[in-house]
């Protein structure tokens, strides 16, 4: 058996692999690339080769080609490699070496790997949410732009049914026009690529049960079922329910120290994406008028009188993923009556 630690970048990656008992017996920096791979492990991937890669945005392509080349891939969270990330002789050929050690240690923090399709659907989502954010941020210029010559416009004017057509009858400079033409333009250049990925996302949303049993749950629409799902994608990886609020980072955080005990903001560690639209879940499930929103709606008031509406709202959202984790798992459907009959 043989250890390869690769410290890969996006035009070259350093390869260095020991035996069975830690002693060194290649090492290179080749190109990043399939060609560069094959003569960096071709002979030692026949030869039973197990590698370390640290997770990183090329790290799924690369997976791809040392199994091509038949070589046992370990992803690790580089956050979580305190050896490297704490090393004061740092260079791509310490980390890779570092990285074969520990991995012919057994030491190294595994990181999962998404199938295909969960990899697809998360770019989906975030082709989605960058396309968002920009419309987001033109419709922010636009609007400054309109303020500084007294028009105030409510965050939804370009929304609305009139929209853009509604600001022909204001007055404005004649040079601002053809701007405010041009950004309408994009606004609905944007607009139309959104529609098309959410057409994509709808087909999934339609053939996946398990975003159909999340969506059970009062507030949780599209977007916050697929964009868990995508994250979790096996469920089964996950022992309990605080290990999957955890994994999104929407646990507080602790400091203990002899017998007191302080928690305090949440961690904000893992899924930011999983996050954010979680949180805004919890929004939507304060204000909904369903009469299956009403046993959550009241312990949300119970937390929010306590802590206030802030601390509420995230609790609120860290109950709702715990929630989810048991329809998952479970593949069962949100039932407000069991859940009255639990905070009774």
């Amino acid at each position: 058996m043989f250890y390869a630690g690769i410290d890969a970048h996006v035009k070259s990656s350093t390869i260095w692999i020991v035996d069975r008992k830690g002693r060194k017996v290649s090492s290179s920096t080749v190109m990043t690339s399939a060609e560069g791979f094959a003569a960096g492990l071709g002979r030692w991937g026949r030869r039973g080769l197990k590698a370390a890669v640290e997770a990183s945005g090329i790290t799924p392509w690369i997976c791809q080609l040392l199994k091509d080349l038949g070589v046992k891939v370990v992803v690790v969270n580089p956050n979580r490699v305190r050896l490297i990330a704490e090393s004061r002789k740092k260079s791509d050929r310490v980390d890779a070496e570092t990285l074969a050690e520990l991995l012919r240690l057994g030491g190294l923090p595994e990181v999962h790997q998404p199938s295909i399709e969960a990899r697809r659907l998360r770019t989906e989502l975030s082709v989605r949410r960058q396309l968002v954010r920009q419309r987001t941020g033109l419709i922010n210029q636009a609007r400054g732009l309109l303020r500084g010559w007294g028009v105030i416009l409510p965050a939804r004017f370009f929304q609305a049914r009139g929209g853009w057509k509604d600001l022909e009858a204001k007055k404005l400079p004649e040079y601002l026009r053809p701007l405010l033409e041009t950004m309408k333009g994009v606004y609905e250049q944007l607009t139309r690529a959104i529609r098309q990925v959410e057409t994509t996302l709808k087909q999934r949303e339609h053939s996946d049960e398990r975003v159909t049993r999340l969506e059970t749950i009062p507030g949780v629409g599209p977007v916050s079922a697929l964009t868990l799902v995508a994250a979790v994608d096996k469920v089964a990886r996950f022992a309990r329910a605080k290990q999957l609020t955890a994994y999104n980072g929407i646990v507080p955080t602790v400091r203990s120290s002899g017998e007191r005990e302080q928690q305090g903001a949440i961690t904000r560690q893992g899924r930011s994406e999983v996050r954010a639209v979680w949180i805004q879940a919890a929004h939507s499930l304060v204000r909904s008028r369903q009469p299956a929103a009403g046993p959550l709606q009241r312990w949300f008031w119970k937390v929010a009188r306590r802590r206030g509406a802030r601390t509420g709202i995230v609790a609120l959202a860290r109950k709702m993923l715990s929630l989810a984790f048991y329809l998952l798992r479970d593949g069962t459907q949100y039932e407000p009556l069991r859940l009255k009959q639990a905070a009774a």
